[in-house]
């Protein structure tokens, strides 16, 4: 029994070294993923044909970043009476809906606007207006010394002015709203 335990040591230790290695071409691969995928991140996707069947509700439009120094895209959603003749007066809240993940598309959930709709058109909720965002390749979030991953300042210091300023919002902090996906 002594001799076969060296060599089922030596087996195990080789099986932990390999297991090692292996997870080291995974998270190369994991890396090279990441990398790819935040190259491929975009500020603004226009909507497509299959966008705009999927989501008849949604708009799609753009705005002129400063910090970006570039067109940044949104989602948004407008309650089924918004541009009646008689409601031209009529402001709404705003829900703001910060996708979770990363990177950031502004398109990723425009699928609720399917789902609230309903829920407006019979009564069981008020009307209101939401923005589905674009997060940034960070997800919301400021990443200090990439000035091209500005997520936060680009969504509360030029997304909310922007949004006020073009639609008939309730612009008030208390008529803001900010739904956020939970991830896991």
């Amino acid at each position: 029994m002594t001799k076969k335990t060296p060599t089922i040591t030596l087996l195990l230790m080789l099986l932990s070294c390999a297991s090692s290695f292996a997870q080291t071409d995974e998270q190369k691969t994991k890396k090279q993923k990441n990398k790819k995928a935040a190259a491929e991140f975009k500020w603004n996707n226009p909507s497509t044909k299959w966008f705009k069947k999927k989501f008849p509700l949604v708009q799609h439009h753009t705005f002129n970043s400063p910090t970006l120094e570039a067109e940044v895209g949104y989602c948004i959603y407008l309650p089924p009476n918004y541009d009646a003749n008689d409601s031209k007066e009529v402001r709404y809240p705003v829900v703001y809906y910060l996708h979770g993940g990363r990177p950031g598309s502004e398109w990723k959930g425009a699928r609720l606007s399917n789902a609230i709709n309903p829920h407006i058109v019979d009564g069981s909720v008020a009307p209101m207006i939401y923005v589905f965002v674009n997060g940034g390749p960070v997800s919301h979030y400021n990443m200090p010394g990439k000035p091209k991953a500005q997520g936060a300042d680009v969504f509360i210091k030029e997304l909310i002015p922007h949004i006020d300023a073009t639609y008939r919002t309730i612009a008030t902090r208390v008529s803001r709203k900010v739904d956020a996906e939970r991830l896991g």
